[in-house]
């Protein structure tokens, strides 16, 4: 909407992200900025009227989580950085990404190898990081399936053909 809130409670969008068109598609530099400034100001204006509670505060988390070890779950999330990085960062490639998506089928097998434990035998922090390295393996695996379906370069990144020419619309 006009403040960036989105159908998702507690996620808004800006920008080039936002597909809005405001000035037209694919406008990079000055208009962009400008978009951000002005969006920026009504989103946080928005985003302030809310009130968010870390994980920490809340009353219950959920019963049943992956049981990693707080190594572990470090270990996972700097390979998973990684992996996103190099595989569907902002220079790509059709046989990059489809090597990085296998990889990130093994980072998932490997976190939910470890199986789930009830939440309550262990403490908040460690709760928190495991929660988070399951969300950020549920996006990672959105944002790999997006970008093997997207057939060109939009926006901020390249895709780039085998024999380096970058593919675009």
């Amino acid at each position: 909407d006009e403040n960036g809130r989105t159908n998702i409670l507690g996620r808004w969008w800006g920008g080039e992200s936002a597909g809005s068109g405001l000035h037209g598609a694919r406008r990079l530099a000055s208009n962009s900025l400008l978009e951000c400034l002005v969006f920026g100001i009504r989103t946080a204006g928005d985003v302030r009227k809310i009130s968010f509670k870390p994980i920490e505060d809340y009353e219950t988390v959920p019963p049943i989580v992956l049981s990693i070890p707080d190594s572990k779950v470090e270990s996972i999330r700097r390979e998973l950085q990684e992996l996103m990085f190099t595989g569907f960062g902002p220079i790509r490639t059709r046989a990059g990404m489809k090597d990085a998506e296998s990889r990130l089928k093994f980072l998932d097998e490997k976190a939910y190898s470890f199986g789930k434990v009830s939440a309550s035998g262990l403490n908040r922090a460690s709760v928190s990081k495991i929660l988070e390295l399951e969300n950020l393996l549920y996006v990672a695996r959105e944002i790999a399936q997006a970008a093997l379906d997207n057939p060109v370069s939009r926006g901020a990144h390249f895709l780039i053909e085998e024999n380096g020419k970058r593919i675009t619309a």
